[in-house]
């Protein structure tokens, strides 16, 4: 089903970046553990003056690194954990990411916010997308999210994953992504207040609770980001994407009512019908070769235009992916949520007038 939907986001066009840009915007990159994840410097010097480096400054080169970031002209803004709390060490040690970016929100004097992986980079103007949605009137956007190498097998089949989920993205566009996300920072300051800070998952959270209080589109607006090239690094990321499928598709079912194609996925399909699908894969294993068959000729004409023999593999890779990997999610998801106590239920967002513009 959700697959017949990206063939019907063929005519569902996203909202595009405008011919003007504007300046009044600020990035948010979020830095921890090593200065090695800041791999989008050479990107972010060139708007230096918008740009603050939220770093954890966790250990002794985190440290230094934050002085050197100074020096050569940045913003940065500095956490770290406090020895005589270990509540305080625990939380930012497994959730560094989301709790930066709440903390520097309210150094942000710009209209408008963009949150910034640092292994990501735009391949456009961040001025135009803020003008876009600033002239059609949405307070939040997702965008197009591409790996930026494809140099492994693993990665080549990510590759072709990713196109497929930007194109779901045109009917939800609410499925943020860590990497980018670009908004009015009214409205990303009220969401961020309210946000779980439940590690997986929490991107999407962000676009979620967005849309309870504002307006979100998916900009057609380009970002590549590094993906893993080994499976190793590809298990240890889908690990977590499936805790937070756990959370946003069963813990918060009730949250997904206004998105029943979604919800019906999401939560019915992929968790309620899990121990029936592995039952089938088991004993009825000949029905799978039935429903190969059946799914390339769809996979060939949603994925037509990322063509290449690894889409005639993608059918195994996806398949694979849906039934192996939700089982080490879900004990991902027990083992956190225990650890920060902390279920990762979304909050009530409190009302406010959605921004007006035309619909685009």
């Amino acid at each position: 089903m959700i697959d017949l939907q990206i063939l019907l986001s063929y005519a569902r066009k996203p909202l595009n970046v405008s011919d003007e840009s504007i300046g009044d915007y600020t990035v948010l990159v979020p830095l921890y553990n090593s200065p090695k994840y800041f791999k989008n410097k050479a990107f972010t010097d060139t708007i230096k003056d918008r740009t603050i480096l939220c770093i954890s400054t966790s250990n002794a080169e985190m440290d230094e690194f934050a002085d050197e970031m100074e020096k050569d002209g940045y913003g940065v803004y500095r956490i770290k954990e406090n020895p005589q709390s270990p509540w305080h060490v625990l939380r930012l040690a497994l959730n560094p990411q989301l709790i930066l970016l709440q903390k520097a929100l309210p150094l942000v004097p710009t209209r408008y916010l963009v949150f910034l992986d640092g292994d990501t980079v735009p391949q456009q103007d961040l001025g135009r997308a803020c003008a876009a949605i600033d002239s059609a009137g949405y307070d939040l956007a997702s965008v197009d999210v591409v790996p930026s190498r494809v140099d492994s097998s693993i990665a080549k089949l990510q590759r072709i994953e990713y196109y497929l989920a930007m194109r779901t993205r045109r009917f939800r566009p609410w499925l943020t992504s860590g990497a980018c996300i670009v908004g009015r920072t009214e409205t990303m300051r009220l969401v961020m207040d309210n946000h779980t800070m439940f590690f997986y998952g929490g991107d999407i959270e962000i676009g979620k609770q967005g849309k309870t209080v504002g307006r979100v589109c998916h900009l057609s607006f380009t970002v590549s980001t590094e993906v893993p090239s080994s499976f190793a690094g590809w298990f240890k990321q889908r690990r977590g994407w499936w805790a937070g499928a756990f959370r946003l598709g069963i813990v918060n079912f009730d949250k997904n009512l206004s998105s029943p194609l979604w919800m019906f996925y999401g939560s019915v399909i992929i968790w309620g019908l899990l121990g029936l699908r592995w039952f089938d894969a088991v004993q009825h294993w000949y029905i799978l070769g039935v429903l190969f068959v059946l799914y390339w000729p769809l996979n060939l004409a949603v994925g037509w235009q990322v063509r290449s023999r690894w889409l005639l593999v993608y059918p195994l890779y996806a398949f694979f992916q849906s039934l192996a990997l939700p089982p080490f999610g879900l004990v991902r998801y027990v083992r956190h949520a225990l650890k920060t106590k902390n279920a990762g239920r979304l909050k009530h967002m409190p009302r406010r007038k959605k921004t007006s513009g035309a619909m685009k």
